[in-house]
């Protein structure tokens, strides 16, 4: 038993609960508005999409779903109201659990220890910041946080699992990896719970989480089907509704059966001995049959659920979750930067004692939840060191949250000190790995404006006006937001000519900059994968080039830059390569620039012919690393080739658990000169255009205009790491002839 002098005064916890409240209502969640750039971009992309009631995982292809904008869209006049009071509400149920949790820590040391981490979260995370203490993660934190009332959720199982179910059927539309969190981490400790169960010879605890990881599992895509067509939601409602009353008929006339059978058996039978016998024993005495109609109402509900999920009439939810999926997986490989290697090695100390206040907390026996809470620390490690960039910020907020719930579920005297000195550890870890000449925690606690108590003020008092009175936010929503559109059009204003020439016409922007879009008015018509670095599998390629050749823009303005050294012509090379077949350069209207942007924009138009005969695919030579290639050109045309390469078992795991390296393609030009450019590895079996690579813009002009002769000599492949990667690359030419060559 602890002792009282260790109960922590009700004024010392009175104090923290105060200061928590403080740091968050100083941090409300912000709105993210209309700007220029490639993550403001994409912002745009999934409201405008929500709004103009796209489908999501058709005609538009992203880790972020119809509900997406939610969290991270920009705000436009349509949907002001939906993101502030959105984020206002899961920031405040995130203060009230962790007040919620404040109140049943005993410890003072643990309250300390969870209150520092609830504020360096506040602090690294604050709104200012596009990654961070963002709304899906504090989604995520609320879960979590919820999940350490162990005993609870023991107990009541059964009806949390429905609960977290629809929570998260909802934020998969928001955000598949949000989803995946959220999903991963209850079914992991239902999982657990099961074999528990199991080795400790307890039927109760195997049946109860059996049936919570049915629940889960069917109430997930019912509430995701649902919204995933927001202009549907009523029929998809009532599709939901009338399975569940036909499977619910069914179990419930079946239960009147079985019910009657028992009651009605005769005493003949009743004291027969037999086969007679076994059959009143098997209505009276066998557990299965007594979960018999709830087993037909489960089987019955999921096969007319999987019916329902594939009607035709209905977007595809498996398709919205297979493309999402296919950027997400992805990721690891294409989007990955190397970054800070003692700052990594930091992060993978911090991921051990992670691992060890899990053994605690195991030998301590909350073994369920012990192991459910290392899933998120090692989604968050993931994310935030795949592209180690600002993303490092989200495993720090995951890791020193979860380290100090560790401290507190563990309970034993003799884990106690050891806890408390990982939790430190972490906690100076997560302050380094934060750390940099250009951005740092400290650097946040700094701004002491954010943090003035008349700003607190200010915060609570928005709130309250804004419930109490919405149609006056609305309003203060709709100016604000005209405003921000009459600074971005006036800052993104495209030449007369050319808004008369595209007015009223389809066009799509390549490679990401959308911000041309409202200012201007256009027509736009986005490609499934909206911003061409993302379309980096040969899948997502494919769904790019598929939607531009069966419905052609009748416009493109394209810009000449790429993310992380690659040429810009790597991005979706198969969808890139019909546009240089099929859009001619409006040489007249061509280059043209905007205000704000003082680099290039090029208006490209379709052509009603192509101007390219595809040929037969050349000789495929096995080269390796470093192996210089001679690449066969003519004296007309484009070369595209196809480079496959193919991961090691040992590159396949690390690839699933890590990242992979940039792969860097080493080219020798006609003219003697060399360069290096990031090389897209998942995508190139497509057919990446490698006889042009334009470096500047006279020479994409060039290209354009037919007038640029092959420049590529030779080439050859290199990366850090090249166990991850069989030892042989396939390259395999074939020529694009121009038809007027």
């Amino acid at each position: 038993m602890q002792k009282k002098s260790l109960d922590s005064p009700v004024l010392v916890k009175g104090i923290l609960i105060i200061i928590t409240a403080y740091f968050f209502l100083a941090n409300l969640p912000i709105i993210d508005w209309l700007e220029i750039g490639l993550d403001p971009s994409w912002a745009f992309a999934i409201s405008d999409a929500a709004h103009k009631q796209l489908i999501f995982g058709q005609d538009i292809i992203f880790t972020y779903g119809p509900l997406g904008y939610l969290i991270h869209g920009t705000s436009l006049n349509y949907n002001f109201s939906q993101i502030i009071y959105f984020r206002w509400l899961i920031h405040l149920c995130l203060l009230a659990v962790v007040i919620l949790r404040l109140l049943f820590i005993k410890s003072y040391s643990n309250q300390i220890v969870f209150v520092l981490s609830i504020i360096f979260a506040t602090l690294v995370g604050n709104p200012y910041n596009s990654v961070g203490f963002t709304v899906d993660y504090q989604i995520i934190f609320i879960l979590l946080i919820l999940m350490s009332f162990d005993n609870f959720f023991q107990k009541y199982i059964n009806y949390l699992a429905m609960a977290i179910g629809i929570i998260t059927g909802f934020s998969i539309l928001t955000k598949l990896t949000l989803g995946i969190y959220l999903a991963g981490s209850l079914f992991i400790y239902i999982i657990v719970n099961i074999v528990r169960g199991y080795f400790q010879k307890s039927p109760s605890i195997v049946i109860k989480n059996v049936l919570a990881g049915i629940n889960l599992t069917l109430t997930i895509p019912s509430i995701a089907f649902i919204f995933l067509y927001p202009a549907a939601s009523n029929r998809a409602f009532i599709h939901i509704i009338v399975n569940f009353c036909i499977a619910g008929g069914v179990a419930l006339t079946l239960w009147f059966i079985v019910r009657s059978a028992r009651l009605s058996a005769p005493p003949l039978l009743r004291e027969a001995r037999g086969i007679k016998g076994r059959i009143y024993l098997l209505f009276n005495h066998n557990h299965l049959l007594n979960f018999l109609p709830l087993l037909v109402f489960y089987g019955l509900y999921g096969l007319l659920l999987i019916q329902t999920i594939n009607l035709d009439n209905f977007p595809s939810l498996m398709e919205y979750l297979s493309n999402s999926w296919q950027i997400s997986s992805g990721y690891s490989s294409a989007m990955s930067i190397v970054g800070n290697y003692p700052r990594l090695l930091i992060a993978l100390l911090c991921f051990a004692l992670s691992l060890l206040l899990m053994s605690l907390a195991i030998i301590d026996q909350k073994i369920s939840l012990a192991i459910a809470y290392i899933f998120p620390i090692f989604l968050s490690f993931k994310h935030g060191f795949v592209r180690q960039d600002a993303h490092v910020v989200v495993f720090t907020l995951v890791v020193i949250l979860l380290a100090s719930l560790y401290t507190t579920i563990i309970k034993k005297s003799r884990f106690k000190k050891i806890a408390y000195c990982a939790w430190g550890i972490i906690f100076l870890g997560c302050i380094i790995i934060t750390s940099s000449p250009n951005w740092t925690i400290l650097e946040n606690a700094r701004q002491w404006s954010n943090f003035s108590p008349d700003r607190v003020a200010n915060n609570i008092g928005v709130v309250i006006s804004s419930i109490l009175n919405p149609r006056e936010l609305k309003m203060r929503g709709e100016r604000s937001t005209t405003q921000n559109l009459q600074v971005i059009a006036t800052a993104t204003k495209i030449p007369d000519s050319v808004l008369e020439k595209v007015q009223g016409k389809t066009i799509d922007i390549i490679p990401w900059e959308f911000s041309l879009i409202p200012g201007n008015q256009l027509n736009w018509k986005p490609r499934p994968i909206i911003q061409s670095y993302g379309a980096y599998t040969e899948k997502l390629d494919e769904l790019n080039y598929q939607s531009l050749s069966q419905s052609p823009r009748d416009y493109l303005i394209y810009h000449f830059q790429a993310i992380d050294g690659r040429h810009p012509f790597f991005d979706e090379p198969k969808a890139f390569s019909y546009v240089v077949c099929n859009y001619q350069l409006d040489s007249v209207n061509s280059p043209f620039q905007v205000p704000a942007i003082k680099t290039n924009f090029y208006l490209l138009e379709k052509q009603k012919v192509s101007r390219c005969i595809p040929t037969p695919l050349g000789e495929t030579t096995n080269v390796t690393w470093d192996q210089v290639y001679e690449l066969p050109t003519r004296n007309s045309g484009i070369t595209r080739v196809q480079v496959k390469f193919e991961y090691s078992w040992f590159g396949k795991i690390i690839k699933k658990i890590f990242r992979i390296p940039p792969v860097i393609i080493n080219v020798n030009y006609l003219d003697g000169t060399q360069a290096n450019f990031r090389f897209v590895q998942d995508n190139s079996a497509n057919g990446v255009i490698l006889s042009h690579l334009p470096r500047n813009d006279q020479e994409l002009m060039a290209f354009f205009q037919g007038k640029l002769p092959p420049q590529v000599k030779s080439f050859s492949f290199s990366v850090s790491n090249p166990l991850l990667f069989s030892p042989e690359i396939k390259v395999t030419p074939f020529w694009e002839v121009e038809t007027g060559s």
